[in-house]
């Protein structure tokens, strides 16, 4: 598949913990195509800088598409984990 996501978000930073709410839209285009809003979270534990332990968690609906059928519409949750290096 290719797609992506066009994504709006803010920042919010308290002691070691950091919130990063989103907006988006997102796409996936080939081989067929599916169009819809996302909407994510991504938290970063600062663990010792400068590591942080990063867990994402997305929601896409997708409401248009040729992948679709007729009447119908699509939801998807993503979640991913991981360790972030600020330079």
């Amino acid at each position: 598949s290719v797609g992506g996501v066009v994504r709006a978000g803010l920042r919010w930073s308290e002691g070691m913990l950091e919130l990063r709410p989103s907006i988006g839209l997102a796409a996936i285009l080939a081989p067929y195509t599916l169009v819809g809003p996302e909407a994510g979270l991504m938290t970063l534990l600062r663990i010792a800088p400068p590591l942080a332990i990063v867990v994402q968690v997305a929601v896409d609906g997708w409401l248009f598409g040729s992948d679709l059928v007729p009447g119908t519409a699509l939801v998807m949750v993503n979640g991913a984990g991981g360790v972030e290096v600020s330079l």
